[in-house]
C-alpha cells in the first residue's frame, strides 16, 4: 500500500536544514550551515551517510519507512503485553493506516525517528529492561526534544508507587542509562556551541515569538487529530475510564499518561500541522484498540444485532482511513529557481552566501555564510543584516521565507524594504521575480 501511495518528493525546510547540518558536521563547518536550536541525533545520522559516500536523502528516506515500521511492531508488542494480542493487532493496524505517519515518513523529519524511539524506549521499560530503556529515551530527546515530557514520566513512575514516593533500583538504572547517552550529545554540544544550554535558549526564543493564533487549544487539536486521522479516538475515553474502574494496573496507567500528556503537549505547540502529533499517535491508538475491544466485548453480551452493527461501524472507521490515504495530496518537486541556478552555477559560488531559505541548497556542497531567517526575523534582525550587507558574496532572497513575527511586524516590513533596496543597489541581479505590485519576492544577487 505504501509502494502504491507514497511520492517522495524533495526535502521540505527542516529536512534540508537537518542535511545541511549533517555536512557540517561531518566537514568540519566546511559545507553546510548549523541552525543551534535544532537536535542533533538526526543531523548527526544524516552527516554520517554523507561522509561514507552514500545519498543522505534517499536512506534519511528509507530511514523513516523502516523506522516507521519498528514503530509498528513496537506498538503490537506493547498492545499484547500490556493489553491482550487481539488489542495490539488493533492499535498496530490503526498506525498502520496512519494518514500522518505515511504522509510524513518520507520527509526526512525527526517525528518518525522520535516516534519510534520513543516507544521502543517504552518496550523495554515494560520488559523491565530501565538500563537500556533510559538510554533509549535520551537518544530520542536528542532526536526531538519534545521527547522529554514522556522520557521524565518514565523515569519517574519508577520512584511512585501509588502516589508515594519509594526508592527504586529500577529508577536508578533509568536515570543511569539517560544519562551515559546524553553525555557525548551535551559535549558535543559544549564543543560546538561553547554553553549546553544554546539549543534550549535558541528554541524558547523562537517558541515565544511564534503565533499562537495558529492553534487554538484543545478543540482545534481534536478538530485537527480527528480530520487528519480517525474517528476511532472516540474509543479513547472507554480505555480511560477502565482504566479507573479495574484494578490498578501500573503498565496501563504509562500508556493513559504518553497518550494523553503528548496531546495536551501539541495542544501547546503554536502549530497546527499534524506531524507534530506524530509521538503521541501509538499511545493514541493503544488507546483506541483497548477501547474498541472492551466495547466489542461488552457488545458481545447483546443480542447478534448490536455486533453486527459494531462490525459495521468498525470497518466503516477503518475504511475512512483508507480513503484519507489514497486522496492525500503529497508535495510536489515544482521548479526552482535557486536549485537550478545552484546546479548550473556549483564551481562560481564561494565565498559568503546568504539565503533566507534552506531548502535549495539541501543536496548541495556550498557553504551557508548567513542564515537570513534565523533565529528570528524582526526589526533588529534585519538591522543586523543591514550593518553587514557588505560580508556577503551572494544572497538569495525569498521574501515569503523572511517572515516577520508578530510582536513589532510593521517596524519589521519596513526594514525588510529598506533591506531588499540596499541589496538591488549594491548587487548585480541574477535572478529576480516581482509581485503584482512590482515589489521583488524573489531574487539571486551577486557582489
Amino acid at each position: 500500500m505504501r509502494a502504491f501511495v507514497v511520492k517522495p518528493h524533495a526535502p521540505v525546510w527542516d529536512a534540508s536544514a537537518y542535511l545541511l547540518m549533517g555536512k557540517y558536521f561531518f566537514s568540519s563547518g566546511q559545507i553546510g550551515m548549523i541552525e543551534s536550536f535544532r537536535p542533533l541525533s538526526w543531523p548527526l545520522f544524516l552527516g554520517l551517510i554523507w561522509k561514507s559516500g552514500a545519498d543522505p536523502v534517499f536512506w534519511g528516506t528509507v530511514a523513516g519507512v523502516v523506522l516507521s515500521m519498528g514503530n509498528i511492531l513496537f506498538v503490537y508488542l506493547i498492545g499484547k503485553k500490556v493489553y491482550d494480542s487481539q488489542t495490539g493487532f488493533f492499535a498496530a493496524l490503526f498506525l498502520a493506516l496512519s494518514p500522518t505517519c505515511i504522509f510524513w515518513e518520507t520527509s526526512i523529519l525527526t517525528d518518525i525517528p522520535a516516534s519510534f524511539l520513543g516507544v521502543f524506549a517504552v518496550y523495554l521499560f515494560l520488559q523491565n529492561q530501565h538500563f537500556f530503556s533510559g538510554a533509549v529515551g535520551a537518544i530520542a530527546f536528542f532526536t526531538k526534544f519534545t521527547q522529554l515530557i514522556p522520557m521524565a514520566l518514565l523515569g519517574g513512575i519508577n520512584f511512585i508507587e501509588r502516589l508515594r514516593f519509594k526508592f527504586s533500583r529500577e529508577g536508578v538504572k533509568f536515570i543511569l542509562g539517560s544519562v551515559l547517552l546524553a553525555s557525548p550529545f551535551l559535549v558535543f554540544i559544549f564543543i560546538t556551541y561553547g554553553n549546553i544550554f544554546v539549543p534550549f535558549i535558541d528554541g524558547k526564543k523562537i517558541y515565544n515569538q511564534m503565533p499562537f493564533h495558529w492553534h487554538e487549544g484543545i478543540f482545534s487539536c481534536l478538530k485537527i487529530l480527528f480530520k487528519a486521522e480517525s474517528a476511532v479516538f472516540l474509543f479513547v475515553p472507554v480505555s480511560v475510564y477502565l482504566l479507573f474502574r479495574q484494578e490498578w494496573n501500573k503498565h496501563r496507567f504509562i500508556i493513559v499518561a504518553l497518550g494523553i500528556v503528548l496531546f495536551a503537549l501539541f495542544g501547546r505547540l503554536p502549530t497546527d500541522i499534524p506531524r507534530f502529533f506524530i509521538s503521541g499517535l501509538p499511545y493514541l491508538y493503544l488507546l483506541s484498540a483497548d477501547g474498541v475491544c472492551q466495547s466489542f466485548r461488552y457488545i458481545q453480551r447483546k443480542p447478534v444485532v448490536y455486533r453486527r452493527l459494531f462490525i459495521v461501524l468498525l470497518a466503516a472507521l477503518i475504511g475512512h482511513q483508507f480513503l484519507r490515504i489514497i486522496t492525500m495530496r503529497f508535495p510536489h518537486d515544482q521548479r526552482d529557481p535557486s536549485r537550478q541556478y545552484l546546479a548550473g552555477n556549483a564551481k562560481n559560488i564561494t565565498g559568503s552566501i546568504w539565503i533566507s531559505n534552506p531548502t535549495p541548497f539541501a543536496q548541495s556542497d556550498v557553504k551557508i555564510g548567513q542564515l537570513m531567517y534565523y533565529p528570528i526575523v524582526n526589526a533588529e534582525k534585519i538591522l543586523d543584516l543591514k550593518s553587514k550587507i557588505r560580508e556577503a558574496d551572494f544572497i538569495f532572497w525569498d521574501s515569503g521565507s523572511l517572515f516577520c513575527v508578530p510582536k513589532g511586524r510593521e517596524a519589521c516590513l519596513k526594514a525588510k524594504e529598506e533591506l531588499i533596496g540596499l541589496i538591488v543597489k549594491n548587487f548585480k541581479t541574477e535572478i529576480s521575480f516581482r509581485n503584482e505590485t512590482g515589489n521583488i519576492i524573489y531574487g539571486i544577487f551577486k557582489k
